[in-house]
């Protein structure tokens, strides 16, 4: 009984309190360096630049019974050179499904969500923007392609981005196994 008990209450417990750290550059370096690789496409007029978030079970670590992970909140944080000046906040698209088929062929149909970074008077080149959305649940290592950042192209050069994701687990997949009873009718466990 004890042994359920203390199952059930350190199994809602998620490491680092359901929060989870990640620097773009080091955890997503494919799509990091693609993303810094448009910098010179950047110069041009009404250029969107495009960071994917591509994110697999495995980059939550520690949790028992091979649950999954659905992704609740991110919190987006970036430093930007240009924005230096005057600028004190920033539209950045988030676009779930960015080759979404419409009917109409505008693009109208596709989620687009709008996260508005702001930067603070003491930090004027450091964005900070949250978007809460129905992510999905990632339940192996495959890497799924959640979706896409449009930064436009008055946010300037980002020299660096990070994300901070508060997650939530799913059921267990993968069961305690059973304890062991006596083969006579004996109650107790042996």
């Amino acid at each position: 009984m004890l042994q359920k008990a203390s199952w059930a209450a350190a199994s809602c417990i998620l490491p680092g309190a359901g929060l989870r750290f990640f620097d773009w550059r080091q955890d997503f370096a494919d799509t990091w360096q693609r993303f810094k690789a448009v910098v010179s496409a950047a110069e041009q007029a009404d250029c969107i630049r495009p960071l994917t978030l591509r994110m697999s079970r495995g980059m939550f670590p520690y949790l028992p019974g091979q649950r999954s992970v659905r992704i609740r909140r991110v919190e987006l944080w970036f430093e930007a050179q240009s924005a230096c000046s005057s600028v004190r906040n920033c539209e950045i698209e988030f676009v779930p499904d960015r080759h979404c088929e419409c009917h109409d062929g505008n693009g109208g149909c596709c989620e687009r969500y709008f996260l508005t970074c702001v930067a603070s008077e003491d930090w004027p080149c450091l964005f900070h923007g949250v978007i809460e959305y129905p992510f999905p649940f990632l339940c192996d290592e495959r890497q799924v392609t959640i979706g896409d950042f449009l930064f436009p192209e008055g946010v300037g050069l980002v020299y660096r981005a990070y994300l901070v994701c508060s997650y939530e687990t799913g059921p267990a997949e993968r069961c305690l196994p059973k304890p062991l009873t006596c083969e006579s009718d004996c109650k107790s466990l042996c």
